[in-house]
């Protein structure tokens, strides 16, 4: 399993390493050895290949592997090599690797951290510790650099989520998805479908909002709107959407320690939850050969008069 977290360090060779909520599948192989009285080994990579730091941010199914996802975006496989000290398998070409044990029943205070939302959003609070027992590393090593900043500036701009989240809709059956995309560094998630059958689109929605991290705001629209583009989908929820007959709440869903919208004393019981907004933007199947014609142009004719004129409007 490779994922990524916060690394703070403390001491010479104490860091510790921040897990935002326990669902996290680091937090659960680590309680499997602690629930042993052993600690977990582990491997903190520093400088790796942007294409492990995408896999490592993606939310994979249990048992699928970050590196095999890593390899498919690179188009190659990633070169691993065993641990010296723990055996974990370590990327080859990285800059700093430390290696070590995180320890059972030891914590120190954590944070705070400036996050991806453009708050510092939790507070000091006590999280595992690391003893590093070993440190490899190169000379002048070049660091891959990603500060989490207030979106837009997030870690990059390629909504892969939304890939992940068009997956978890395929595999449980919703037909027919032709878009899926992520604004405002993925707390906004907006489908795109053709709609099939009534309750196709709070289908869709159910199951992207209980895949939808941290995001508060889940939007589905009709397959003429560009899910990508945020005036579109404005347009669709405008024009579409019947506040009363079209939103719904859902409660207690997943979201983290790191969301600044949390309580405090909701954070003090160590609450990870928060409600997501469903807007159904979609034209109402019951009428929807009756509903009126569009006046706006396809994507596709859009498309063709910007490549056929992009010459003379840009420079012009």
């Amino acid at each position: 399993m490779a994922s990524i977290y916060r690394v703070q360090v403390h001491t010479r060779n104490k860091v510790t390493i921040q897990f935002d909520h326990q669902g996290r599948h680091g937090a659960i192989i680590a309680k499997k050895y602690w629930d042993q009285g052993k600690g977990c080994p582990v491997a903190v990579v520093n400088g790796e290949d942007p294409a492990l730091f995408i896999a490592g941010f993606e939310y994979l199914p249990e048992g699928q592997s970050e590196y095999d996802f890593a390899g498919a975006i690179k188009g190659e496989a990633v070169e691993i090599h065993p641990g010296p000290e723990t055996g974990l398998p370590i990327p080859v070409h990285t800059e700093i690797v430390l290696e070590g044990m995180l320890l059972p029943d030891v914590t120190l205070p954590e944070g705070p951290f400036g996050e991806f939302t453009g708050y510092y959003a939790s507070e000091a609070r006590p999280s595992p510790v690391m003893e590093v027992s070993a440190i490899h590393y190169r000379n002048d090593p070049i660091l891959f650099g990603s500060p989490p900043m207030k979106p837009p500036r997030f870690h990059f701009g390629l909504p892969f989520r939304a890939a992940s989240i068009w997956s978890n809709l395929q595999a449980a059956g919703v037909s027919d998805i032709v878009g899926a995309w992520q604004h405002v560094a993925q707390l906004m998630t907006v489908i795109a479908l053709k709609q099939r059958y009534a309750g196709h689109a709070k289908r869709a929605a159910l199951i992207a909002a209980a895949n939808s991290y941290m995001g508060r705001i889940v939007v589905v629209v009709d397959e003429d709107v560009d899910p990508s583009d945020l005036a579109d989908v404005m347009w669709a929820i405008a024009t579409r959407c019947e506040p009363s007959e079209s939103i719904d709440i859902i409660r207690d869903a997943w979201s983290s320690a790191l969301d600044p919208r949390i309580p405090a004393e909701r954070r003090l019981i160590g609450a990870t939850s928060h409600s997501k907004m469903i807007i159904d933007a979609c034209k109402p199947f019951a009428w929807l050969s009756q509903f009126p014609a569009t006046s706006a142009m396809t994507h596709e004719d859009t498309r063709v008069i910007e490549q056929k004129w992009r010459s003379k409007l840009v420079n012009g």
